[in-house]
């Protein structure tokens, strides 16, 4: 169906790409991807208020947990995401502990700030889908932010993470638990591969940071230096930029 819209797409024009997919939509054997077909469509031309609107009618005809996330991450990519809590909190009305819909909020909460209910979320992932890679990373990052005794677990997570999606992102939430954790030396390696910079994409500077972090912890200050400097010299704003600029003052004083 996504090949037979793409191709009507490529020589008839997207609104016929349109018709197709809402013909598809109505017929009973094509269902249920057939309802997702002008979401995709949409959100591939850059309409994502418009894919939001086409998840909705589709969810409001035939709801399920799959047309929620989808309806939810258009009105995210069109900058709604109160409305896409309420897209997915509708569903969880109907299902309170589906894993994927509660990730989906976990990462909205995470974004926002709210770190508690994205916590609480993610242990009910992971008590229905233990071998989440994402949330156990994502969940593992939030205790190791925290600290103390919140560690050891972090720790655990982070390392199930990394083996079951070893990823930049993951690689990093372990490197910078270890670095933290009194073991910079182990933390070192992974941080250097997570800030290897990937194809057509820079290095993350949250990323960077962790790694002349750890390589001033490991005694490579001179290292730590010149990667901090490129770093602000290539970056106007990250998160960690008052941090990276406290640590290169003291690297510059000795």
């Amino acid at each position: 169906q996504q090949t037979l819209v793409g191709l009507v797409q490529q020589t008839r024009g997207l609104d016929a790409a349109l018709a197709v997919a809402d013909e598809l939509a109505k017929q009973p054997a094509a269902q249920p991807t057939s309802r997702f077909l002008r979401g995709e469509l949409l959100l591939a031309a850059q309409r994502p208020a418009d894919a939001a609107r086409a998840y909705t009618a589709a969810y409001n005809e035939a709801p399920s947990a799959q047309l929620a996330l989808a309806r939810a991450g258009a009105l995210r990519a069109a900058g709604q995401p109160g409305e896409a809590v309420g897209a997915l909190n509708a569903w969880l009305q109907r299902e309170p502990r589906n894993p994927q819909v509660l990730d989906a909020l976990s990462q909205i909460d995470i974004q926002a700030g709210r770190m508690a209910d994205a916590e609480r979320r993610l242990n009910i992932v992971l008590e229905e889908a233990p071998n989440n890679g994402v949330a156990l990373n994502n969940l593992a990052w939030i205790l190791g932010e925290r600290g103390g005794a919140a560690m050891p677990r972090a720790r655990e997570l982070a390392e199930r993470a990394y083996l079951l999606l070893p990823t930049p992102e993951s690689a990093d939430t372990l490197g910078w638990i270890l670095t933290r954790d009194g073991n910079p030396q182990l933390g070192l390696a992974l941080l250097r591969a997570a800030a290897t910079p990937r194809a057509n994409q820079p290095a993350n500077p949250t990323i960077v940071y962790h790694l002349a972090y750890a390589l001033q912890a490991t005694g490579e200050k001179a290292e730590a230096q010149r990667v901090l400097e490129g770093l602000l010299g290539a970056n106007a704003g990250f998160p960690e930029k008052a941090e990276a600029e406290k640590l290169l003052a003291e690297l510059k004083a000795g």
